[in-house]
């Protein structure tokens, strides 16, 4: 069964981008309110009790990417605005799962975390904090990604539809194809702030903070010069004229499966489309955030389908910083008493009100065609083509006659390749109709790049490291190793198995000269223990506590297996940072 396209003509407002931004700014005022309430707390306290209290209360989230929450007793020295954010910043990270990366010392980049306890997937603050710049100064949205989709129940809930009746599906939303990409934000009123962007290797979501953190506490790895060039080759300074550019959890630049930038792909992509949007005035574009999905041969993820294309997916007008200075000055000049908590409340509606709008797309494709740009808009799902019993003859069904539970049937249909459909509200909001075979795929390869580079060895040994411990390694080579398999490499077939079974190598290396040191040291001892490799010690410590408690000689295999049962962070460095290895 084929579909066919036309363009996405939409007609409507879309108003859940301000029902969004509504919730999120009442929600900094209730935090405000609780501030400055804590804050009268603490000053009518003794000097004495204000001291003890504030080194349980007060926390500095300096880095709280890193998951690193430090008691910290220094916010008295800050002004009221900067303890207000810390409380702020806080607050969101610890209800909402709001993560959040200083870009300098007053914006900030927001985004959600679903590792997070406080991560809530169906409340708007989450939603809305897919990717969010923001201004601490003034409390100012400075740009913004393409708020979260909900979950289909959720969004049939918010429409009152029957997935099983076609009448009350189709005209309540628009549906498009759910293209492989990565959302990259475009937003040129940025260049004005002074930032230094990164370039970093992914831009996946963090993956096994807590482990690695255990990990750093129960044992420290020195880090030697070729390690920091390790890091430095990773790590690459960009001109601020580049925090124009985003993706949804780094500044500047980024990439995934490619030596080439998100940034680069982005503009190769506009060069082919003749996409000139550097025709657009200052005076046009300012305050303008326009967010595109990139689709390049080089961001493959699973689709075999492979063009240059970014797609034109939202427009957002930010409200200008003249206007959200003068309301913030507002809210700063109230003095605080619970008699003028609504007063508070007020204007910090009248702060977010109009923060962001969205403007349609089609429309905003209209307005810069006087400027030569060329822009890619999403194709709405008009009608879907099957084919009947005798292989032959073709039948039209137009989209307004299936029900979603219909359509969900047709997306399963498709090639494991085939990710689903994307669906619109007629007011903003968004769900998914995801291919199943796909999203399996898709976990087993992971949220992290899978090309076989030098600089992608790390995440190349978690991969392996997890599907051992799935055993799922069969399954993976089946399905991107073989020419026949969804990563079909060409003449490169088998470069996963070699890849994998070089590992397994190592792996076994490690575990045979780690069973050497151990028999000579604790049982032959014939090695002085002090001798004992750094990377070792622990592990020959693991051993002997495991011998003394079972009574049982650990032999190679016995060795081999613990190593295996370890985490892929105490393994890698082991393997591939350490000088220290000891063979004899």
């Amino acid at each position: 069964m084929s579909s066919s396209v036309v363009e996405l003509n939409e007609i409507h407002k879309f108003t859940f981008i301000n029902t969004l931004v509504n919730e999120f700014y009442k929600y900094i005022g209730e935090i405000y309110i609780e501030y400055k309430n804590l804050e009268i707390t603490k000053s009518e306290s003794s000097v004495s009790e204000s001291s003890d209290e504030s080194e349980s209360m007060e926390i500095d989230i300096t880095d709280i990417t890193l998951n690193e929450i430090k008691l910290n007793n220094d916010d008295k020295a800050k002004n009221i605005n900067k303890s207000f954010i810390d409380h702020l910043l806080f607050k969101l990270y610890y209800n909402y799962g709001i993560k959040r990366r200083m870009i300098n010392d007053h914006i900030a980049l927001l985004y959600y975390s679903k590792s997070l306890k406080g991560y809530k997937t169906n409340e708007a603050i989450t939603i809305l904090c897919r990717h969010m710049m923001f201004d601490t100064r003034n409390l100012r949205i400075i740009s913004l990604g393409i708020p979260k989709s909900l979950k289909l129940d959720e969004f049939c809930k918010s429409y009152d539809i029957d997935k099983d009746n076609s009448a009350t599906c189709i005209s309540k939303v628009r549906v498009y194809k759910f293209s492989e990409g990565t959302m990259l934000i475009y937003n040129p009123s940025l260049k004005k702030y002074s930032v230094t962007t990164i370039t970093t290797k992914d831009d996946e979501e963090d993956t096994e903070e807590k482990e690695a953190n255990s990990d750093t506490k129960l044992e420290k790895m020195d880090i030697d010069n070729k390690t920091q060039e390790l890091i430095a080759n990773n790590i690459e300074i960009k001109f601020n004229q580049q925090f124009m550019y985003s993706t949804r959890k780094v500044v500047g630049t980024g990439c995934f499966n490619s030596v080439k930038t998100f940034f680069e792909m982005f503009e190769e992509n506009n060069n082919i489309a003749n996409t000139n949007l550097e025709n657009l005035p200052e005076d046009f574009i300012n305050d303008k955030v326009l967010v595109f999905n990139i689709e390049h041969p080089e961001n493959r993820v699973i689709s075999s389908h492979l063009r240059n294309f970014n797609t034109l997916c939202a427009v957002f007008q930010i409200k200008s910083e003249v206007v959200t200075q003068e309301q913030y000055d507002k809210i700063i000049a109230i003095e605080y008493s619970s008699t003028n908590e609504e007063s508070i409340r007020d204007a910090f509606k009248e702060l977010g009100k109009d923060m962001v709008n969205q403007i349609q797309v089609a429309s905003f494709k209209k307005q810069v065609q006087q400027y030569n740009v060329n822009l890619h808009l999403p194709e709405i799902i008009k009608s879907f083509e099957t084919v009947e019993a005798d292989g032959i003859t073709r039948k039209t069904i137009n989209i307004n006659d299936l029900s979603f539970n219909q359509i969900e049937n047709i997306v399963q249909n498709k090639p494991k390749d085939f990710q689903g459909y994307i669906i619109y509200g007629l007011n903003g909001e968004r769900s998914k109709f995801v291919n199943l075979k796909y999203k399996e795929l898709r976990g087993l390869k992971g949220n992290k790049p899978i090309v076989i580079e030098q600089w992608n060895t790390k995440n190349l040994f978690n991969l392996y490291w997890r599907l051992v411990k799935e055993e799922k390694i069969e399954q993976f080579i089946k399905e991107f190793d073989l020419n026949t398999g969804i990563g079909g490499l060409g003449n490169n077939e088998f470069m996963y198995t070699k890849l994998f079974n070089w590992f397994l190598s190592l792996v076994k290396n490690y575990s045979i000269n780690l069973f050497k040191i151990y028999h000579n040291a604790f049982v032959k001892k014939t090695f002085q223990k002090s001798l004992i490799p750094f990377s070792m010690k622990p592990l020959c410590g693991d051993l002997h506590t495991e011998y003394l408690k079972t009574k049982v000689p650990n032999s190679p295999t016995m060795v081999e297996q613990y190593i295996f049962k370890q985490s892929v962070n105490k393994i890698f460095w082991r393997l591939f940072l350490d000088n220290g290895n000891v063979t004899n």
